[in-house]
């Protein structure tokens, strides 16, 4: 008779043993290891979608954007992973590397505009990505008082980083077929609304979090 396959990886720490913790389930597990595999997709990615601007305004938006996606995987990996119990996938890992490699090779033939609006559909899912963490841990709570709030803020600025590029496309004349092929964006926001590229991604430091500075997690790398 096989053994059971078990719901999920003993939760650990705060000071409770495996043997009278929760279980976490599996999937919210998952969603953690794939956010960090993707983030380095997606920051892998923004190399290639930089290039195919000329302008220095929007490579310079692309790459803080790029800088985000690295500030946070590196909270994923040294904050909520270790706390999960769980680590980094190697194969998702890999699979996640070659499909930044492939997404930032196909940007430079596809040209600007496409290599825009899928990045700004990607970024929609990673803020969806986010909130769905924060309330898959809001059933635990000493897990909920640490990871909840930065989970939260990081989810926002995911959505900073779609309205950013919405921004860059909302008149080209593309984007009302491109939105009702593929399904993004679902709605308008109030673009001149939005701050400057430089604050628009983010950057501030919450050290209550463990989330640095770009400039900070730079001198680190």
């Amino acid at each position: 008779m096989p053994f059971p396959r078990p719901a999920a990886r003993p939760w650990q720490g705060f000071g409770l043993s495996s043997a009278d913790g929760p279980l976490l389930p599996l999937p919210l597990l998952r969603l953690a290891q794939q956010a960090h595999a993707a983030e380095r997709a997606a920051a892998i990615a923004y190399r290639g979608h930089r290039c195919c601007f000329r302008g220095r305004v929007q490579r310079q938006q692309i790459h803080h954007i790029a800088l985000e996606e690295w500030r946070h995987r590196a909270w994923l990996r040294r904050r909520l992973l270790p706390a999960l119990g769980v680590a980094p996938r190697p194969l998702m890992e890999a699979a996640y590397l070659l499909l930044g490699m492939a997404i930032a090779l196909t940007c430079l033939l596809i040209g600007p505009f496409w290599a825009t609006y899928f990045a700004g559909r990607l970024e929609h899912g990673n803020g969806a990505e986010y909130d769905r963490l924060a309330a898959g841990l809001l059933a635990h709570p000493q897990l909920a008082r640490r990871f909840h709030q930065p989970l939260r803020h990081m989810a926002r600025v995911e959505r900073r980083h779609e309205r950013s590029f919405f921004g860059l496309l909302r008149h080209h004349p593309l984007l009302p077929p491109a939105a009702g092929l593929f399904g993004w964006p679902r709605r308008r926001w109030a673009i001149d609304t939005l701050a400057p590229p430089s604050a628009a991604v983010g950057g501030q430091a919450f050290p209550q979090w463990g989330l640095l500075p770009v400039s900070a997690y730079l001198q680190r790398r």
